[in-house]
C-alpha cells in the first residue's frame, strides 16, 4: 500500500491506494518571477515581439487602452505611463486618450474611484470611464457576426477609436481557456445582449481553464476580437497567485499566444493516457473554503479520466452558506436531462454550475470528502458523500481492477495535458 496525504482545510487527510494500482503524484509546478513586475513592462516596451513598437502603430486622433476584471493585480502604472509614452511618440496627445475598465457580466463593476487609484497619477491629462454592460448610458455599434450567429456589439466609442489597446492577463480562464484577448474585449466593452449570448457557452464542458484549443467559448471571443479590429496588446502572463512572470507587447493574437505558451511552459504537466481514477484537493484552505473551488478542481482534473471512471476529492467548505436560488436549482435539476432543459429554457446567470456539474456527473462516478451537510453534498449535489478519505477510495477502487490511479493534491495550482 501507498499512503498519500492531501491537503483538507487547515489540515490534511490520508488514504491508502495499493501500490499496483498507484501511478505516482501530479504536483504543482513552481516558478519564480526572474525580476520585478516594472522590469518586466519596461523589457516588453524595449523587446516587443517581431520589434513591433506601439509608435509605429499609433496613427489616428484618438486612443483607447481595456482593461478587464483581472487587471487590478497588474502594474498598471507602469503599464500606462508606458502607453502614453508611446502614443505621445506616434503623435496622439493624453486628452484624446481613454482608458476603458470593464468587469463583464460577473461580480461589481469598478468604481470610477478605484480605477483612477488603480492608475495614479500616470494617467493625469487622459479620460478614465467605466464599462458597466447592464447600464445603457453608451451607444452600441455593431461588428458583424459570429460563425454561431452571435451579433457582436461593443462601445461605440471603442469600436470608432482609431488605437484600440488591449491590456490583458493571462492565466487559466475557467471558461475562455485563458483570460485575455476577446474576454478582455467584451469584458471592457462588450454590450449586454452579446455578453449574455456568449454565457450560454458556459455550459459546455469543452469551455474549460486551460483549453484553448475545441474550446467553444474561446472560438467566440476570438472572432469578436478579430472583428474589433484592435490595434496593440499588451499580454501579461502571471501565476497562479497572479504575480507577473513575463509581459509581451505587439500584435494582440501575437501576444496572447505568447503568453498562452509561456505560462503552459511554466505549469501544464504531460501524461500518457487517462486514468480510472484520480484523488484530488483544490489544495486546502483557502482554495478549499467554498463549493466554487471544489467545483473548479473538480474540472481541472476530469480531463484525467476515463469516462465512466472514479473522482475523489476532498474539500472542506468549511462554512459555506450557499445561495437559496442556487439550492432551488440544485432541487429542479437532479439530472443532467433536466439541467440542460432548464439551461434551454431560462439561461440565468450561475446556473452554468448546476449544469456543468450535472454533465461532470453523467460522465464520472464522484466521491466527495467534505464538512458540508449531508442534505447538500448528497441530497442536492448529488455526490457519493463521505467522511473519511481512506472509506472514500476504498469505494472507488471496487472493480477498477489493475486500473492506474493518479494522485493531485493541488488542483487548482496544476494543468494537467494527457495525451490520448
Amino acid at each position: 500500500m501507498v499512503e498519500v496525504w492531501l491537503p483538507y482545510g487547515e489540515t490534511e487527510v490520508c488514504a491508502d491506494i495499493p501500490t499496483e494500482n498507484f501511478y505516482g503524484t501530479l504536483e504543482a509546478r513552481e516558478f519564480k518571477p526572474s525580476k520585478p513586475p516594472e522590469a518586466l513592462v519596461q523589457e516588453a516596451f524595449e523587446q516587443p515581439l517581431e520589434g513591433l513598437r506601439l509608435r509605429e502603430v499609433a496613427r489616428g486622433c484618438r486612443a483607447v487602452i481595456l482593461l478587464d476584471e483581472y487587471a487590478s493585480p497588474l502594474p498598471l502604472q507602469a503599464l500606462a505611463a508606458g502607453i502614453l509614452r508611446e502614443l505621445e511618440e506616434g503623435g496622439i496627445r493624453r486628452e484624446n486618450v481613454t482608458f476603458v475598465f470593464g468587469r463583464g457580466l460577473e461580480g461589481a463593476p469598478y468604481q470610477l474611484e478605484e480605477a483612477s487609484r488603480l492608475l495614479g497619477g500616470e494617467a493625469e491629462g487622459c479620460r478614465i470611464i467605466v464599462h458597466n454592460p447592464f447600464e445603457g448610458d453608451f451607444e452600441l455599434a455593431e461588428l458583424g457576426s459570429t460563425s454561431r450567429r452571435v451579433k457582436v456589439f461593443i462601445r461605440r466609442d471603442v469600436a470608432e477609436a482609431e488605437v484600440k489597446i488591449l491590456v490583458g492577463r493571462v492565466s487559466p480562464h475557467p471558461y475562455a481557456g485563458y483570460s485575455g484577448l476577446g474576454q478582455t474585449l467584451l469584458s471592457a466593452a462588450g454590450s449586454l445582449r452579446t455578453l449574455t449570448r456568449n454565457y450560454l457557452l458556459y455550459g459546455s464542458l469543452e469551455a474549460r481553464a486551460g483549453r484553448l484549443e475545441g474550446n467553444p467559448l474561446q472560438a467566440e471571443l476570438l472572432e469578436a476580437a478579430r472583428m474589433a479590429g484592435l490595434t496593440y496588446a499588451f499580454h501579461l502572463a502571471c501565476s497562479w497567485d497572479g504575480s507577473l512572470l513575463k509581459a509581451f507587447a505587439g500584435r494582440p493574437e501575437e501576444t496572447f499566444r505568447a503568453a498562452v505558451g509561456f505560462f503552459e511552459e511554466a505549469f501544464a504537466s504531460t501524461l500518457e493516457g487517462k486514468f480510472r481514477a484520480v484523488v484530488a484537493s483544490p489544495g486546502g484552505k483557502p482554495y478549499d473554503s467554498s463549493l466554487e473551488g471544489a467545483l473548479q478542481a473538480l474540472e481541472r482534473v476530469s480531463d484525467l479520466v476515463e469516462e465512466g471512471g472514479s473522482i475523489v476529492l476532498a474539500a472542506e467548505c468549511a462554512g459555506e452558506r450557499l445561495d437559496s436560488t442556487f439550492l432551488l436549482w440544485l432541487s429542479e435539476a437532479k439530472s443532467v436531462e433536466k439541467a440542460e432543459a432548464l439551461f434551454r429554457e431560462k439561461p440565468e446567470r450561475g446556473f452554468h454550475k448546476v449544469l456543468r456539474l450535472r454533465r461532470l456527473q453523467s460522465k464520472f462516478r464522484i466521491y466527495m470528502v467534505s464538512g458540508l451537510p449531508e442534505t447538500i453534498s448528497s441530497e442536492l449535489l448529488g455526490f457519493r458523500t463521505l467522511r473519511s478519505l481512506g472509506e472514500a477510495v476504498r469505494l472507488a477502487l471496487r472493480g477498477i481492477g489493475k486500473g492506474r490511479i493518479i494522485v493531485v493534491p493541488q488542483a487548482l495550482k496544476t494543468l494537467p495535458k494527457v495525451k490520448v
